[in-house]
């Protein structure tokens, strides 16, 4: 293992020696960010109240996000944001909450192949007021390419170290003015350690209709994973075993009057789950779930005396059918509304949301945001926000030898402040936000010793403060280097006001120092290498380094597009967990190639 560590090593440096020449090449503009967990387009990051990121490369390890891996390669993420835990974090697809009913650990499980995905959309902050139940630590975007106008093939081959494969193919097939994008993705490895092997399969159909006043989008998902769960839900259990599959049908259109756009839009999610808590006695503890989370939203987004206005309504059934937690239903309706006024040198962002649930009743969660311009780089922003979460079914009713839900616990509740500064100057980007969040009635699950089992229970006040520091540049003209092509620095603190003296198994878990810094240049011949550093440390826990490499070649041929690339992740080989009792993969080597027709 060291020898191919410092192999591959050896050969990134060597790549790097010839970066630092001087070389003549096009200029890198950074490219505005659309926050798109508003539901009215602002178009720049530079015109909200919010700390945003929008990342291209489609990992969260390499931003603020806490990215809580159980099993890697996208075999179950926890994803947490500003500290808070991974149920308080909201995940979207192309605006629609993706957010699993049952239980967080599933929140993830999109059924959308490596080929399907533009960008990821990370706002950091409260988000209630605009989506509901969740929005308390942030929000991530997640958003899939449309459909193209003109007949394409992607494809994409890997593999690697631990008896890992993974193949895509995307196919673009427009007819007349309607077009359409199919894609599969199989992946599978033997794992990284005993019981952590997986089977993955996706399947994504997209068709989007366009006519002169608007448009109409259908999607349809599928994803099935298998997998060793290896500890994922008690430390008891190293033989825990899981089958999921997701169903995704979502149809939403966009029809514009005049200055009014109406967007009507329905969707329906399936998520079913097979646990075995020891799979050498598969029949001792077997649980099956279903649960569904379908609806419909419809949104107006207009001009009014005061600004941009956006309002509408939103209908949503959550259901589960389980072996473990039973049979239960909620209902929720929602009327939001959210305005933007700008004036000659700043902005007023206003918006609230009110939620009933069937199950407890009514949440108001109103948002207040401002922006001041004090020239054009420079900006002051200040925000005050009300969010919640709802309890999950696993939650309130899960019962298993080693976890037990409450079925009287109540929603969460929050007030969040932030108070921050950005700078946009000539490719230079400088932003630097303070904030502090005031939660009650907390959900986690606490025992009072190491043999006790897991009970779900509100724990009361969780009070967080924190920082949040991100740079990115254009080097060459910062160092005259012009190889060097992105040069990014981020930074989290985070620290709670109250720690109860039990055992947490979620919320005290956070990560209080999360140093992220990535780099990209051009080597010799033209090939590209990118490396990201991180240092991360979690409350309670002690400190730790990764290192991640990717190195790769664009090639091109006639109207061929192909990209050859070398990944390295963790490659000072660190003896590291993420989540609970998981060891997570040493050195990780995969390689592969990708051809777009």
């Amino acid at each position: 293992m060291k020898r191919y560590r410092s192999a591959l090593l050896f050969i990134s440096f060597l790549l790097f020696l010839p970066s630092i020449s001087i070389a003549k090449e096009e200029i890198l503009i950074l490219k505005p960010i659309t926050v798109t967990a508003s539901r009215i387009y602002s178009g720049s990051s530079h015109k909200t109240h919010r700390s945003v990121d929008r990342d291209y490369s489609l990992r969260l390890d390499n931003s603020l996000v806490d990215s809580r891996t159980r099993g890697p390669k996208g075999v179950q993420d926890d994803i947490s944001m500003r500290g808070a835990p991974f149920e308080e974090t909201l995940v979207l697809l192309n605006g629609i909450r993706m957010n699993d009913p049952q239980t967080g650990h599933f929140t993830m499980d999109i059924p959308l192949t490596r080929l399907d995905i533009d960008r990821l959309d990370i706002v950091y902050g409260p988000s209630s007021a605009y989506y509901g139940s969740s929005g308390i630590g942030g929000t991530i975007n997640i958003l899939a390419k449309p459909p193209e106008e003109k007949p394409a093939i992607d494809i994409e081959l890997e593999g690697g170290q631990h008896d890992y494969y993974s193949g895509a193919i995307s196919i673009n097939m427009p007819v007349s003015v309607l077009k359409n994008k199919i894609s599969f993705e199989a992946s599978r490895s033997g794992g990284y350690r005993a019981e952590t092997e997986f089977d993955k399969i996706i399947m994504n159909a997209n068709s989007n209709l366009t006519f002169e006043n608007g448009y109409i989008d259908f999607m349809f998902g599928y994803l099935r994973k298998d997998f060793g769960a290896d500890s994922f839900y008690s430390q008891f259990y190293e033989n825990e075993e899981e089958h999921t599959d997701t169903t995704l049908f979502k149809l939403d259109a966009n029809y514009r009057i005049d200055e009014i756009v109406f967007r009507p839009v329905f969707y329906y999610r399936r998520h079913w789950d097979k646990f075995i808590l020891d799979r050498n006695r598969p029949d001792w503890y077997k649980n099956f779930h279903k649960n569904y989370l379908y609806g419909g939203e419809f949104d107006v987004i207009m001009k009014s005396p005061l600004g941009d206005l956006s309002y509408g309504i939103d209908l949503t059934r959550e259901e589960i059918d389980s072996t473990s937690l039973g049979d239960h239903s909620r209902d929720k309706l929602a009327i939001f509304f959210e305005n933007r006024t700008d004036f000659e040198k700043w902005f007023l962002d206003t918006s609230a949301r009110i939620d009933y649930y069937s199950s407890f009743g009514w949440e108001f969660n109103p948002n207040l945001g401002i922006g001041i311009f004090i020239n054009p780089e420079f900006k002051l922003r200040a925000s005050a926000a009300r969010s919640f979460r709802a309890p999950t079914f696993t939650d309130l009713y899960y019962v298993s030898p080693a976890n037990v839900g409450n079925p009287d616990l109540s929603p969460e509740k929050a007030w969040s402040f932030d108070l921050g500064v950005d700078y946009i100057k000539d490719g230079i980007f400088i932003g630097a936000t303070s904030f502090v969040r005031f939660t009650s009635n907390m959900i986690d699950w606490t025992r009072t010793g190491s043999s006790e089992v897991w009970y779900a229970r509100n724990i009361g006040e969780f009070d967080v403060y924190g920082i949040e520091i991100i740079f990115r540049a254009e080097p060459h003209k910062l160092f005259d280097i012009p190889n060097l092509k992105k040069l990014q620095l981020k930074y989290g603190y985070i620290e709670d006001f109250n720690k109860e003296n039990v055992t947490s198994k979620y919320v005290l878990n956070y990560l209080m120092h999360n140093l992220n810094i990535e780099l990209a240049y051009e080597t010799i011949f033209g090939i590209m290498q990118n490396w990201e550093f991180a240092l991360k440390k979690r409350i309670g826990d002690d400190h730790y380094f990764l290192l991640n490499t990717r190195i790769y070649k664009d090639i091109k041929i006639h109207n061929w597009k192909a990209q050859v690339f070398l990944e390295g992740e963790n490659l000072l080989d660190t003896d590291y967990k993420e989540n609970g009792s998981v060891p997570m993969p040493g050195m990780w080597i995969t390689g592969g190639i990708r051809m777009d027709f």
